[in-house]
C-alpha cells in the first residue's frame, strides 16, 4: 500500500511560506491594513494602553465577515510589524516577539526619515526591523 506524505496532500505547498503567503494576501486586500490602522486608532482615542492585533483580527472578522476570507492568523505578527514600521510612535502600544524563522525582506519604504522629508530617495524599512521589541513589557536583547 503507497505511503501518503505531507507533500501529496491538496493545499499545502512547500515552496509557500508564511511571508509569501502574506505578501500576496496583503497585495490582494489592502483594505485590510487600512482598518487595522483604523481600529489601532480607534482603540487608542478610546484610551487603550496596549492593542492586542489576534483582537483587532476578530473585531475585523465581526465587522465584514464575508470580505475577510483567507485573514489567516499566521499574518498577525506581519501585520504588527507592518503598522510599527509605518507609525514607530506605537512601539508601546503593539507588543511584538522575536521572530523565530529565518528573516526574509518584506520592504515597506516611505520618505527618508533622517532628512525630515527634504530627501526624495525611498528608506527601504523591514517589518522585523521593529522600533522596540519587547516580550512582556521589557525590552527584547
Amino acid at each position: 500500500m503507497p505511503t501518503i506524505t505531507q507533500d501529496r496532500l491538496p493545499g499545502l505547498r512547500r515552496s509557500s511560506t508564511i511571508t509569501d503567503r502574506f505578501r500576496a494576501f496583503d497585495a490582494q486586500h489592502p483594505w485590510i491594513y487600512r482598518a487595522l490602522e483604523q481600529l489601532v486608532e480607534e482603540r487608542l482615542g478610546a484610551g487603550a494602553k496596549k492593542v492586542g492585533m489576534k483582537a483587532l483580527f476578530e473585531a475585523l472578522r465581526w465587522r465584514h465577515p464575508h470580505e475577510v476570507r483567507g485573514l489567516n492568523n499566521d499574518y498577525t505578527a506581519l501585520y504588527a510589524r507592518q503598522l510599527l514600521a509605518e507609525h514607530p510612535q506605537w512601539a508601546s502600544v503593539i507588543e511584538i516577539r522575536r521572530r523565530r524563522s529565518p528573516r526574509t525582506p518584506h520592504p515597506i519604504t516611505r520618505p527618508c526619515p533622517d532628512l525630515r522629508g527634504a530627501c526624495s530617495c525611498p528608506t527601504v524599512l523591514s517589518p522585523w526591523a521593529s522600533p522596540q521589541p519587547t516580550q512582556r513589557g521589557r525590552p527584547v536583547a
